[in-house]
């Protein structure tokens, strides 16, 4: 299940306020404005919010950046429901992955450079090539918190 239609399917949208916490390039963020919600997208780092900054905003969004570790149920959230499902990744090529996975993270550079032959091979092992891209089913999960 896509992304977009987990959200759409758990959350009524119209006239919501939503924090994207870690949006990445704020395509989410986008799509949930476009249906009504007033949306603050985290971006994790300059880089992502660079990206989300390139796109114009849809309806009452915007993006800050802001370093968070986690969202999770305190003195003033309330969980009141989890989510776990599988969402579809598509990447059009190892370069790109692996870019993703240094923009993220600069300091992952070194890393990702030097295990560069055992990410492709692991790459190219568990993804499904169509459509002239690389496609993945990845692990993913929506917390639903509230104020109390």
């Amino acid at each position: 299940m896509k992304h977009t239609e987990m959200v759409r399917q758990s959350l009524s949208l119209a006239s919501a306020g939503v924090a994207d916490v870690g949006c990445s390039d704020g395509a989410l963020v986008r799509v949930m404005a476009r249906s009504g919600a007033w949306v603050v997208g985290i971006a994790p780092g300059p880089q992502q919010l660079a990206r989300a900054r390139a796109v114009p905003p849809a309806g009452g969004s915007e993006t800050r950046e802001a370093y968070v570790c986690a969202a999770r149920a305190g003195p003033e959230l309330d969980e009141v429901e989890e989510f776990y499902y599988r969402a579809p990744f598509r990447v059009r090529s190892f370069e790109a992955f692996r870019d993703s996975v240094i923009a993220i993270d600069p300091g992952r550079k070194t890393a990702v450079e030097a295990a560069e032959a055992s990410l492709r091979q692991a790459f190219l092992a568990a993804a499904e090539q169509r459509d002239g891209g690389f496609c993945f089913e990845i692990s993913s999960r929506l917390n639903l918190l509230r104020r109390n």
